[in-house]
């Protein structure tokens, strides 16, 4: 049954995303901004907000046909001209950590996992020239973030932690056709950012309501990673918003972090283990109980260890070539009837790359920080740039959160891309903000000389 609902849900999928570029009929594209006005979204960015809408859509076991649709949909695009490339200096250092990647085939032992493996590495960039083709203005963010706040409000009612325990009926009925637990939680993750911006925009108390409901889900499923990545997604953005005058949020969001921990149950089992309940918030603040020694890792290490073994040692600087370590954990994984997943891309990158791949990565990371912190934090840019820097950097230190404790990349259509699409609309917003300066130059230049 879930197999049929699976294939139907993407024959309406790939007719949608084909009518989106071939019908000459405009009147779904228009959007009512306000009470009375009505706008017309681009194709480009009626095609982001449906990709990130549907992201949540797993559709097993049709899920690789669905990355197949947008991988070679985005590529027909750039080749026909929808969607423009964008070569930036921070976007080049990925190309070159991707570059790396694809050296380490020429002596992979699992070709067919280290392709499978470069395609979810280069959909990414696909969804960053999406994202920087999509923005045309502010108008097209407002609309943006109030559909994708509303898409993913309804997903935690389907299939969130709070109909894990409400409605299970519903929640394991669409699990599968519908990304849940760890994989729901990355998709969260990447769009919490989202009410977070329409609060400040708007000052409308739902958009924080929106926002607990949406935290909602990780607390009851206690996937800490889900609270975790939420946590730092808050941090980073009232920081960039509020610099100094963030410290009172900043503690308050780290007083209800650490309240979740200690006083709801399910939370506190998963974090402690058979310590859960001994554990007290002045051993969690000031000494180290929420060290990776001593939280429950539910058999990670145990993982890991076997993965440095057996893929990492005497592969060091340059790797074991991509695929490798991921097809030894699925290979013993099934052998010991036991985790297929390694649970953490940057030690899947430091095996596959080696120390070469890992500092290329680190390179990546703090390179974006630093053009981020630049335009939104040490001068006074347009309105639009620091939102989408905001939005950009908050939700990419969440995902990296992630990746240390999740399979991020493996499932990168439903987290990995959208800081990359909020990293399009950054540095769409940066050329915006040139082209208007450049306009007011010539203008001011025209009068001077009249």
């Amino acid at each position: 049954m879930k197999s049929i609902i699976s294939l139907f849900l993407f024959v309406i999928i790939f007719i949608w995303v084909c009518k989106i570029y071939i019908s000459d009929k405009k009147k779904f594209r228009i959007v009512e901004y306000n009470r009375g006005e009505q706008y017309l979204l681009s194709r480009n960015m009626y095609f982001t907000i449906f990709t990130v809408c549907t992201a949540p859509l797993f559709l097993y076991p049709f899920a690789l046909f669905k990355y197949g649709l947008w991988f070679a949909g985005i590529f027909l695009l750039i080749f026909t001209n929808h969607v423009r490339m964008k070569l930036e200096s921070v976007m080049i250092l990925y190309l070159v950590f991707f570059f790396w990647l694809c050296i380490t085939m020429t002596w992979t032992t699992a070709p067919r996992d280290g392709y499978m493996m470069l395609v979810k590495y280069f959909i990414p960039i696909e969804f960053l020239w999406l994202g920087y083709s999509s923005l045309r203005n502010e108008k097209d963010l407002v609309v943006f973030l109030k559909v994708v706040n509303v898409a993913a409000c309804l997903y935690c009612f389907v299939i969130g932690g709070f109909t894990q325990y409400v409605i299970p009926s519903v929640y394991f009925f669409f699990a599968g056709i519908i990304t849940n637990y760890a994989g729901f939680s990355c998709f969260l993750i990447s769009i919490f950012i989202v009410p977070i911006i329409l609060y400040w925009l708007t000052k409308e108390n739902k958009y924080i309501y929106c926002a607990l409901w949406i935290l909602l889900s990780p607390v009851l499923q206690a996937v800490r990673t889900g609270m975790g990545g939420m946590f730092l997604v808050f941090v980073v953005a009232i920081y960039l918003r509020y610099k100094q005058r963030s410290l009172p949020a900043l503690f308050f969001a780290g007083a209800m972090f650490l309240g979740i921990i200690l006083f709801v149950p399910g939370v506190n089992e998963k974090f402690f283990g058979e310590n859960a309940g001994n554990v007290t918030g002045e051993e969690i603040v000031t000494g180290n109980a929420l060290s990776l020694d001593n939280i429950e890792m539910s058999g990670r290490e145990y993982m890991w260890e076997r993965v440095k073994e057996n893929c990492f040692y005497g592969n060091e600087i340059f790797g074991g070539g991509l695929g490798t370590s991921g097809r030894y954990v699925k290979d013993y994984g099934k052998a010991t009837q036991g985790l297929q997943m390694m649970h953490n891309d940057y030690l899947q990158i430091h095996c596959d790359a080696g120390l070469v791949g890992i500092s290329l990565l680190t390179i990546f990371y703090v390179a974006f920080i630093l053009k981020v912190f630049a335009h939104v934090v040490l001068r006074r840019s347009t309105v639009l740039v620091r939102l989408t820097g905001i939005m950009a950097l908050s939700s990419m230190v969440g995902m990296g959160f992630a990746m240390y404790f999740d399979n991020v990349v493996s499932n990168s259509m439903q987290a990995l891309v959208m800081p990359f699409i909020y990293w399009g609309f950054f540095f769409k917003a940066l050329d915006l903000e040139g082209k208007d300066k450049r306009t007011l130059a010539i203008l001011r230049f025209r009068k001077e000389r009249q």
